[in-house]
């Protein structure tokens, strides 16, 4: 199947050499130091706008290789240049000493963007504080910042501890579009539509400083859910209990996620994958048409609601509630997409972890009693494909791929 619509261009052969071969050794010592082995690749993206990224990590620190053909030098030069503004710059962060042109990629230790002026707060302890006492109307006392995540040019967070004892969490966006004021919007009505004791529990927002790119979160109590033993099914159930809050919320003006755009997203992904890695697409091939057609034919619902990232790592759960991390794909979709999601993850972890959670994941559809196992079932396995084709372009273990796409085909 696998409409002509959503054909992208496939990847030339020198980004498949530059894939296999990864930053040179040269480079790599220059930024982090000599002896610290080959970096491990954890994950690369895509963008329509933005060069191939390839994110390393090695050791304790993360390296951002942007994948920019003959650019050398001059590009990374002025990418140093940008970011030494003494003004808007991250010029505490060094970059001439954290920046290189290394062959094919521009190569830099993860905390310096000159797309992300927020940045700078990393590297700006007083201006942190100065953000922080505008947005809150008291002094925090000295900030510490620590960088937590980021994805170069798209977003990045910090953790902002302060003498008072409080700490907060900023969400760094680029300035030259509205998308981060638009999150931080839905995020606040979604904090607003929840009732004072919900099961489901988000981060409080503090506030936003569009010119920064800037929104500012307190911290989420609870800690990972543990998928073993009595712990998994309870945390199964404050799980399956926050999705159900989440799904009856009267919010408005969401994007929609329909089977359609699901398929665009997984084609996208196949034409890539097809592209570098011809071996395993052609596994993924016949499970993919067969997922296509099934998420074509689902009856209509009505769309609710749904995270449409929910994984593991992004929920705490404390006392009987579960708090949930990180609505940037908050839309209107199918109830049955973040069961199938998490499923899909947790498959994943089995895999990782070298046991079964398939008893957690029967936990989750019983705590779902209106959602027809069906229905998630053909999600999980979106889900399958999607993790397949996204780790592919990793280190992962070809045998888990393998071991993902078959249970995406049973």
């Amino acid at each position: 199947m696998m409409s002509a619509a959503t054909v992208i261009t496939d990847l030339p052969e020198a980004f498949r050499t530059k894939l296999r071969e990864g930053p040179s050794q040269r480079a790599i010592d220059t930024l982090i130091g000599v002896g610290a082995g080959r970096p491990r690749l954890e994950r690369v993206h895509f963008s329509d706008r933005r060069p191939v990224l390839l994110q390393y990590a090695a050791g304790h620190e993360t390296l951002l290789a942007e994948w920019v053909p003959d650019a050398g030098e001059d590009h990374a030069a002025e990418t140093i240049r940008r970011l030494s503004k003494p003004r808007h710059g991250q010029a505490g962060g060094c970059p001439e000493a954290h920046i290189v042109a290394d062959r094919d990629f521009i190569l830099r230790t993860s905390g310096l963007d000159e797309r992300l002026p927020g940045l700078r707060l990393l590297y700006d302890a007083e201006a942190a504080r100065e953000v922080i006492g505008g947005l809150e109307g008291t002094d925090p006392g000295p900030v510490t910042p620590y960088l937590v995540a980021h994805r170069l040019g798209k977003r990045a967070v910090l953790r902002l501890d302060g003498a008072d004892g409080k700490g907060r969490y900023a969400r760094l966006r680029a300035v030259k579009s509205d998308t981060g004021q638009v999150q931080f919007a839905r995020h606040l009505a979604l904090w607003r539509a929840l009732a004072e004791h919900s099961r489901l529990r988000i981060p409080e927002p503090l506030g936003e400083d569009p010119a920064l790119g800037l929104s500012l979160y307190a911290p989420l109590a609870g800690h990972g859910p543990r998928f073993a033993g009595l712990d998994g099914y309870v945390a199964c159930r404050d799980i399956t209990a926050a999705l159900q809050t989440l799904q009856t919320l009267p919010l408005a003006d969401l994007p929609s996620h329909d089977a359609g755009a699901e398929i665009k997203i997984l084609c996208d992904w196949y034409r890539r994958t097809r592209s570098v890695f011809p071996d395993l697409a052609a596994k993924i091939h016949a499970p993919l048409d067969r997922l296509e057609a099934d998420l074509a034919a689902l009856d209509p619902v009505i769309p609710v609601p749904t995270h449409r990232d929910l994984h593991e790592k992004q929920i705490l759960l404390s006392g009987n509630t579960a708090g949930i991390l990180d609505f940037d794909t908050l839309a209107l979709a199918d109830p049955a997409l973040d069961i199938g999601n998490l499923q899909a993850h947790l498959f994943l972890a089995s895999l990782h972890a070298g046991r079964s959670l398939q008893a957690f994941e029967w936990a989750l559809i019983i705590g779902m009693p209106d959602l027809p196992v069906s229905r998630a079932q053909v999600w999980r396995r979106a889900a399958l494909l999607r993790l397949a084709m996204i780790y592919a372009f990793s280190d992962t273990a070809v045998d888990i791929l393998h071991r993902l796409i078959s249970e995406a085909a049973r």
